[in-house]
């Protein structure tokens, strides 16, 4: 794949990357999962989502002609078309980025939410409702050592 993919991919993931991240602060509020939120109030998280949301979108087609035409690539007079593969690649990516990103970020953000205690946490998803990712899964490799 030439340049023309990576020029389709630098646009592509940051819509996805951003939309992405605000769709999840959004649901992790609403979920009430505290442990996954950058901020601590949910009022916060869900104006973040939103303009994330709207300022991915607005970016994605302010910035530049969004039709077909980036997806074509002309080689020796041979028109190449970039199909389902690589837009499902390019989405894969840039919403596994945003999870990852909000792993770590609410990971760090969070640090101070009490994890001392195992008496009173649910197990699974629920633990994220009162520590961060890395606190559950220290707490869970813990529990098995």
């Amino acid at each position: 794949m030439g340049s023309s993919f990576w020029d389709y991919f630098w646009q592509y993931f940051p819509l996805v990357f951003f939309s992405s991240l605000g769709v999840l602060q959004i649901a992790v509020a609403r979920a009430d999962l505290k442990g996954l939120t950058f901020f601590k109030r949910p009022s916060l998280c869900y104006v973040f989502g939103a303009v994330a949301i709207v300022g991915a979108f607005v970016w994605f087609y302010a910035t530049g002609d969004r039709n077909a035409e980036p997806l074509v690539r002309i080689d020796d007079g041979v028109k190449i078309f970039f199909g389902e593969t690589e837009s499902f690649a390019t989405f894969m990516a840039g919403a596994s980025s945003a999870l990852v990103a909000t792993i770590l970020v609410s990971s760090v953000v969070n640090a101070k939410i009490s994890s001392s205690t195992d008496r009173g946490v649910p197990r699974g998803l629920d633990a994220l409702r009162q520590m961060t990712f890395f606190q559950a899964i220290t707490r869970g490799l813990r529990k098995r050592g």
